[in-house]
């Protein structure tokens, strides 16, 4: 059965495409929903469905950024983008992002259906080729250490994402306890071999000098040149983790310092973009990630990290504060105050701020 995550701000949509389509009946299993972007890449991440149903058009994070983000850690995942808008710029750009389909509102059921049943289709064809690819490569990995008079019967995967995030977000805490507790899990499975651990740890710090060229482009790889060598030569496992702990530790303290010596974090800047131009309907995840020179994706995870909280919620607040002040203040009408704080739908910034305050602006004007 292949996973589908359903993503709209449009509340009727969602609860109607979530409960129309009889899921089940032809193959799929519906494993989310979200009502903007950011909330949807959460659910993708935590879920790994095969298909994304999304509109375009969301506030935080639109679905075309949603879908940059998608491709960036599972090129897999087909995307099939709705929109109610006939706009050629939208068909070429969901084009160039690779997303599976682009079908315009209102859609019909058998023709979602029949979308959905295409993508699984061209899912499946892929990750069968995917898997012939891995079962080659890991043949020939196999006849490399054979002919190193070792033998590889177990594929160790011990360099996952998170190392990767850990490093590239300049925790070096972070770094330190994840590979520990690879090691310590390593340590306790009798069927891993040494030349299995080195193979994973030379794949590992490939994997880190590629990386590290999108953030850290000054950083100093060269001192390492000889790593892979030595780490054939190492005798023990405990030998071959010093050695990718003293790589990675050496890239995150990197970025760690990178980020001291800047005046505010990354996170910080973004936060004081958001008060600067929260007025602005078009401001997006997006636009305050090119602000401060990163993915959206990345600033989206620096938030978390950071200060626990999604970039929308951030703006959400900051909207609604300005929106309660104007009308404190003023006598503005309801539309006027909606204008004023970034939002192009008065019905849309109504439903937010009773979401946010429990009252209508009507109500809350009530109580000045």
């Amino acid at each position: 059965m292949h996973k589908v995550v359903i993503v709209d701000d449009d509340r009727i949509i969602r609860k109607g495409l979530s409960s129309i389509i009889p899921w089940e009946e032809h193959g799929f299993e519906l494993v989310g929903a979200a009502a903007d972007g950011e909330e949807g890449l959460e659910i993708v991440k935590e879920k790994h469905p095969q298909i994304v149903i999304s509109d375009i058009q969301m506030p935080f994070m639109d679905g075309l950024e949603m879908t940059r983000a998608i491709k960036e850690f599972n090129p897999k995942t087909k995307i099939i983008l709705l929109t109610g808008y006939e706009d050629f710029k939208y068909a070429h750009e969901a084009i160039k992002l690779k997303a599976f389909d682009y079908l315009l509102k209102p859609v019909e059921t058998s023709e979602l259906i029949e979308k959905l049943k295409h993508a699984s289709q061209e899912w499946n064809v892929e990750n069968k080729r995917e898997m012939q690819f891995t079962e080659s490569k890991s043949l020939t990995q196999e006849k490399f250490l054979k002919n190193l008079h070792l033998s590889v019967k177990v594929e160790v995967n011990w360099f996952d994402k998170d190392l990767i995030k850990f490093i590239s977000l300049g925790i070096p805490e972070k770094v330190i306890d994840h590979l520990e507790g690879t090691r310590k899990s390593l340590a306790a499975k009798t069927s891993v071999s040494l030349p299995e651990v080195a193979l994973q740890a030379i794949k590992g710090i490939h994997l880190i000098f590629h990386e590290a060229s999108t953030f850290a482009q000054n950083w100093d790889s060269a001192k390492f040149y000889d790593s892979e060598n030595r780490i054939m030569k190492l005798e023990s496992v405990d030998e071959i983790f010093t050695e990718v702990r003293h790589i990675a530790l050496d890239l995150a303290v990197f970025v760690s310092k990178l980020n001291k010596n800047q005046k505010h974090s990354l996170v910080d800047k973004a936060i004081e973009f958001i008060r600067h131009n929260y007025h602005d309907t078009s401001l997006n995840l997006q636009r305050a990630a090119e602000v401060v020179h990163v993915s959206s994706a990345y600033l989206s995870n620096l938030f978390k990290v950071e200060k626990g909280i999604n970039f929308g919620d951030v703006l959400l607040e900051t909207r609604m504060k300005k929106a309660m002040e104007l009308f404190r203040q003023t006598d503005l009408k309801s539309y006027e105050v909606a204008e004023k704080t970034g939002y192009s739908n008065p019905q849309y910034f109504s439903s937010s701020f009773k979401k946010y305050t429990g009252y209508s602006p009507a109500e809350f004007k009530k109580l000045k």
